[in-house]
């Protein structure tokens, strides 16, 4: 036995507009930029304590497996 399903009113399919696609595209553009920025000022960093610079005392560390800045993690007790 087949059951039979009755849709009411009329479908109208999802239009993506053009203005989402421009504002997604503006998006992806300034992340891009913010990351590739980023990634120079590291490698900045990273030249600089590769040419023997200290790192000063402070809740940031230098992650060089990563290539990134981190806080570092607080000791309990």
């Amino acid at each position: 036995m087949s059951r039979v399903l009755c849709i009411r009113g009329s479908f109208e399919p999802d239009t993506v507009t053009r203005e989402e696609l421009a504002t997604a595209a503006e998006k992806q553009a300034t992340a891009w930029l913010a990351e590739k920025n980023a990634r120079e000022y590291v490698q900045g960093i990273e030249a600089r304590l590769m040419a023997g610079a200290a790192v000063s005392d402070c809740e940031f560390e230098f992650d060089r497996t990563l290539q990134m800045v981190r806080s570092k993690k607080v000791k309990a007790g």
